[in-house]
């Protein structure tokens, strides 16, 4: 069905709507394409005469300028960008010229800005060729001397060792007779080490063994005696302890009597403890009856205060949602006042970009002026001297160009102010180019003159609108203070603040007096500032009424948790008393059990009986190992005693053996004294030494000559290097080295700075040609296209908006009015005719295809909205006979053949009902059938061949009348 409908459009022309317009005239749209505005009718004539070409051309141009546009802009934010990086130092001159352009960026200064950026380039890569250049003759500077200071320092440092290796050298002179005296005693130390010592430690050692075999048997005595005493000590004990016989016997049967009663105790035990349970028990469920009974009585208490509170926080969600409303409206008016000024301060740019542009054309204007007045004044006196300068080329026998001539017996002279073509042919060129440039200033300034007069149209409807807007927001029905709460008020009276701001807004934008755009400025900040307090306000409530919200949720979860506890606790409670209950009883029964079985038992306790137990066993226990430690005593003091008896007479043996040989080591030793060269004992002691002390004594005196001849030869050495040079003070060198090393530095920064501001301008300088490259092409392709655009579209400003497509639907449109007054006035007896509309009723929406009615009997045209409901019918029918007419003109083949008309004719008086009859015979003379769907009786005693529809019992049914 879609794509049937889809063809049959194609072939017609048109669509349903159109259709019902044109071609069959409906009850209730008759009047429709009658009172169409021109976007209505245009959308008709588009698809019947096939002008979306021109609407496609035109959007292709206005993608292509808007394309072009925003290429500028970019452009042109590049280029701010870029000069907003460049970087100089203040004092330079073009510095500060880069300084104020920054401050106040124009892109029609960009040459200054350039010429000043390379000034400043040049500058800089100058100023870095010289600090580089410093900064190498420095750096050598301080190499040459720091290579001096190196050898000066190595020329002090041979003076000051060659002090300190004299100084250890006579030290080391000054300790020689020492070390010779000491080389002699260690020769007498290692003879008697060597010769006498084995000896004196051979009679040390015999005399120790004498003196251990004298010990050894004075305490074998000894021991022998002590033996006999504890032999007699330990029989004596063990007879003792074999009195105790009777008591051991008590003590078994005591202990086999307490063993078996342990089954009770240990039942009586576990009767005490079974009732000290049930005692803490008791104690405890007393307790948390007490316990769960306060918290039954809290959860009361805090449910009670719970609901009130809920209660009073209830109705905060719909002053929340209120509140987000009036909060969203307040945000979109300052956004809308942010635009506002945004426009506002485009348009103060395109004042002051209109301002240039009409200086420029003045200038070009008089520039014109003079060179066209000059070219013009060459031109008269070229036009004047024609005849002179025509002679001057006359040759003898050649024919004269004007009147054929062989003979030129008096021909013409020029004047010597006579001007040459050529000279003429510069002076026109000049004009043209004066001209063209005058003109092209003339176009951009009428351009920019629509645009800048829209713009302010706009920007005093917006402020307009805006302060209506505001105020109607506020009188529209805002609670007054007496509805509010003390927490609203405030809010309320930013609010009628804002209102109150809007409307001065509103009130300087229709001033009688006129407006000017500054002053809608100025009071901006006041407006914004009102409406800012707003927001803050609103939010505040918000967040109030948002923590009210939560804290009512809160209450509410909280009163549900509290139910269900205080369930939870009575359940408890009921618990709780009867495991009290329970205890109590088992309590008793324990008691009873208990009291019986103390009456049996000797002891109070399991453990009392067990202590008693425990200290029989004990006593038995050391009874019997006091008489097997007696006896075990005795055996072992007997077996000691026959053991010291026989160590006794060892030892005696040993003693006297030791005697002899210690008498013959001391007779040694004296010997290899005498024969060692020593005069006595003493002697020898006094000259003896140590294997260690030898060894570290001559290490010593070998460390002392090694040392004193290495000390001689760097003397000797030192003394050459230092033959024919002086020490010299280095410090008063290091101020100079100091100095070198801060101007290095200081050299260093200033170069590093340099190099990054030139790398950072060249870099701005080649983004920033780059970007002017793309502005030139952009603008001036934006330009061509805008005007191209604005007059394909029909955007003139202060021109009525008539488009390429629109200009050519008018000729249709036209031709179309042509053919409908041929019946309108046949309807109306001449009245009224049908008549396009000339002027634009604004300028802000497209024209062209309005329509008029002109009244005939008062020669004045009015809209044909004022027509009466007959008259709408009779223009209706004309309009749509007169488009019908048009379309099988145009259409190639495509005819319209038929035409219905549904009702309308009831508003028609007699004398206009036969008006239209007739017309509508008169089509239907030829080859078109005119259908009419009405109830008006008078038609059908007009009308020959008729369908009645009728309704009956089975339904409706038509009958054919022909």
């Amino acid at each position: 069905m879609r794509q049937t409908n889809e063809k049959v459009e194609e072939i017609l022309g048109i669509n349903r709507d159109q259709f019902s317009q044109i071609v069959m005239i409906a009850q209730g749209d008759f009047r429709r394409f009658l009172l169409s505005e021109t976007k209505d009718r245009a959308a008709i004539l588009r698809r019947i005469f096939d002008t979306g070409r021109l609407k496609n051309f035109q959007e292709e141009l206005k993608q292509k300028m808007l394309e072009y546009k925003r290429a500028l802009e970019a452009g042109t934010q590049s280029f701010l960008q870029y000069a907003n990086g460049i970087v100089c130092d203040e004092a330079l001159e073009s510095a500060e010229t880069i300084s104020a352009w920054k401050e106040n960026p124009d892109i029609y200064r960009r040459p200054e800005l350039m010429d000043s950026l390379e000034t400043l380039l040049i500058f800089e890569e100058t100023a870095i060729s010289e600090l580089m250049s410093e900064l190498s003759d420095t750096r050598k500077e301080h190499e040459a001397f720091t290579t001096e200071l190196t050898l000066i320092k190595s020329v002090n440092t041979r003076f000051d060792e060659l002090f300190a290796k004299t100084t250890h050298r006579d030290v080391l002179l000054e300790q020689r007779q020492a070390m010779d005296d000491r080389q002699a005693k260690v020769a007498r130390g290692v003879l008697a080490l060597r010769n006498v010592k084995v000896f004196e430690d051979a009679f040390i050692k015999a005399s120790a063994n004498h003196k251990s075999a004298v010990k050894a048997a004075e305490a074998a005595d000894t021991d022998r005696m002590g033996k006999d005493a504890l032999f007699k000590e330990a029989d004596g004990a063990l007879e003792r302890e074999k009195a105790n016989d009777g008591e051991k016997k008590q003590l078994r049967s005591d202990i086999e009597r307490l063993d078996g009663l342990k089954p009770k105790y240990a039942r009586l035990g576990k009767l005490d403890t079974d009732h000290a349970a049930a005692r803490d028990k008791i104690a405890a469920a007393e307790t948390g009856l007490k316990k769960a009974r306060d918290n039954e009585t809290e959860i009361d208490g805090r449910t009670e205060s719970l609901k009130k509170e809920a209660d009073s926080l209830e109705g905060a969600e719909l002053k929340i949602e209120k509140l987000v409303g009036e909060r969203k409206d307040a945000l979109s008016r300052v956004q809308t006042l942010d635009v506002l000024e945004s426009n506002i301060n485009k348009l103060r740019l395109k004042k002051e970009e209109l301002k240039s542009l009409q200086t420029e054309f003045s200038a070009a204007d008089a520039a014109f002026e003079r060179v066209d007045m000059a070219f013009k004044r060459l031109e008269q006196i070229f036009l004047r001297e024609q005849a002179g300068l025509l002679a001057a080329k006359l040759e003898a026998g050649a024919p004269c160009p004007v009147c054929g001539s062989l003979e030129h017996p008096a021909p013409a002279k020029p004047t010597a102010e006579a001007p040459s073509e050529s000279e003429v042919d510069k002076a026109r060129a000049k004009s043209d180019t004066a001209r063209k440039k005058r003109d092209s200033l003339a176009g951009r300034c009428s351009l920019l003159k629509g645009e800048t007069d829209a713009a302010e149209t706009g920007c005093l409807a917006e402020a307009a609108e805006f302060g209506r807007l505001a105020t109607a927001a506020e009188t529209g029905g805002r609670p007054t203070a007496a509805q509010t709460s003390n927490s609203e008020r405030p809010t309320d009276a930013a609010a009628q603040a804002a209102a109150e701001s809007g409307g001065r807004l509103a009130n300087a934008a229709a001033g009688d007096t006129g407006c000017d755009i500054e002053t809608i400025l100025s009071e901006l900040p006041q407006v914004k500032s009102g409406f800012n307090v707003l927001l803050t306000g609103l939010s505040e409530r918000i967040r109030a009424l948002d923590k009210d919200l939560a804290r009512r949720s809160a209450c509410l979860s909280e009163l549900e948790s509290l139910d269900a506890e205080k369930k939870r606790i009575v359940n408890v409670i009921a618990q709780a008393a009867d495991e009290l209950n329970r205890l109590k009883i088992m309590q008793s029964s324990i008691d009873t059990e208990r009291a019986m079985l103390r009456s049996e038992l000797e002891f109070d306790t399991a453990e009392e009986a067990d202590a008693a137990l425990n200290r029989k066993k004990s006593l038995l226990k050391r009874l019997d190992a006091q008489y097997d430690k007696a006896a075990a005593a005795r055996d072992k003091a007997s077996s000691a005693f026959e053991q010291a008896k026989a160590v006794l007479k060892e030892r005696l043996a040993l003693q006297s053996e030791a005697a002899v040989q210690s008498g013959a080591a001391l007779d040694e030793f004296n010997k290899a004294v005498c024969t060692g060269g020593f005069s006595d004992e003493a002697d020898y002691r006094s000259a003896l030494m140590t294997e260690k002390g030898v060894k570290d004594a001559e290490a010593e005196i070998s460390a002392y000559h090694k040392a004193l001849d290495i000390a001689e030869h760097d003397v000797k050495q030192l003394e050459t290097e230092t033959s024919g040079k002086k020490y010299i003070d280095i410090s008063e060198h290091q101020p100079k080295l100091d100095r070198l090393n801060s101007r290095i530095e200081d050299l260093t920064k200033a170069l590093a700075s340099a190099q990054s501001r030139f790398d950072a301008n060249r870099s701005a300088h080649r983004n920033i040609k780059e970007a002017i490259s793309l502005m030139a092409g952009a603008e001036a392709q934006y330009l061509n296209y805008k005007v191209l655009s604005d007059t394909a579209n029909g955007d003139i400003s202060g021109k009525a908006r008539v488009s390429f497509e629109t200009y050519l639907q008018t000729t249709y449109f036209t031709r179309i009015l042509r053919a409908a007054n041929l019946r309108f006035a046949a309807m109306n007896s001449g009245r009224y005719e049908f008549k396009r509309r000339e002027e634009p009723g604004s300028l802000r929406s497209q024209t062209g295809l309005e329509l008029d009615v002109l009244d005939n009997y008062t020669g004045k045209a009015r809209d044909v909205r004022t027509l009466s409901g007959g008259e709408s019918f009779k223009a209706s029918l004309a309009l749509a006979l007169g488009l019908s007419d048009i379309v099988q003109q145009t259409s190639g083949g495509v005819r319209l053949d038929a035409m219905f008309v549904d009702e309308g004719f009831g508003a028609l008086d007699s004398e206009s009902l036969d008006a239209a009859i007739s017309t509508l015979e008169k089509m239907a003379g030829g080859n078109r059938a005119i259908g009419i769907i009405s109830h008006v009786r008078e038609l059908s005693e007009r009308i020959d061949r008729q369908i009645f529809v009728k309704r009956g019992a089975a339904g409706s049914e038509a009958v054919v009348m022909l």
